[in-house]
């Protein structure tokens, strides 16, 4: 039954729009690889929903790199565009849950963690461009502040929005405001670790189609 409380919807990117999980994990691979340094077992759970700024100060720190933040950012984009410029994918049932909320009139916002240098060529490539009435890039979305900063010059309350991400942190940050929240688990690859992971802050959990969110709507 669909819910005509929801005005606003917050979109993520990696993971949530379009498949691009497998790649980052092959990205960490050949950028520590190259500096001869294995990959931590869960790195990845470890940096889920931060931005690069500071992922890149987390490699920094945790593998004493000698490189500037910026010159890891700046390789990791690197290894990501040619990628993402040809041949990152949607997950499933991504156009037919944008046409639904464009078909309710309900803004539709992009709040993601990466650079617009990757997201906005890739929304072009995969026509999603004109969905979003807003967009946000290099997002701190594990801080509640970023989600309160977003919604408080808007005439709408928290429960009006809802926030659609693959990483646990964000969806925390955000319940912690009020807003309803949506984890997409389909471009995981693992589901069985995460599912098993505290959840009590997700109100709708997407495993097969992103159009299992057109109840919550």
């Amino acid at each position: 039954m669909s819910n005509n409380t929801i005005k606003s919807i917050l979109f993520d990117f990696d993971g949530t729009l379009i498949d691009s999980l497998q790649l980052w994990e092959e990205i960490d691979e050949k950028f520590l690889g190259a500096l001869d340094i294995p990959v931590p077992d869960r790195l990845k759970d470890e940096i889920e929903g931060l931005s690069f700024r500071q992922t890149a100060v987390y490699f920094k720190d945790r593998f004493n790199l000698l490189m500037s933040e910026d010159e890891i950012v700046e390789t990791w984009i690197g290894l990501a565009k040619e990628a993402y410029e040809n041949d990152v994918k949607l997950l499933p049932g991504v156009v037919e849950i944008l046409n639904e909320i464009k078909r309710k009139k309900i803004d539709l916002i992009l709040l993601t963690a990466n650079r617009c240098t990757l997201v906005d060529s890739t929304l072009e490539r995969l026509g999603l461009s004109s969905y979003f009435t807003e967009k946000h890039y290099d997002s701190y979305k594990e801080r509640e502040e970023t989600f309160v900063s977003l919604i408080k010059n808007r005439n709408l309350e928290p429960e009006n929005y809802i926030l659609v991400d693959d990483a646990l942190t964000s969806l925390k940050a955000a319940k912690k405001v009020g807003i309803r929240t949506a984890w997409i688990l389909i471009g995981k690859t693992d589901k069985n670790f995460y599912i098993t992971q505290e959840n009590s802050f997700v109100d709708t959990v997407v495993s097969n189609s992103l159009t299992e969110l057109i109840e919550m709507i």
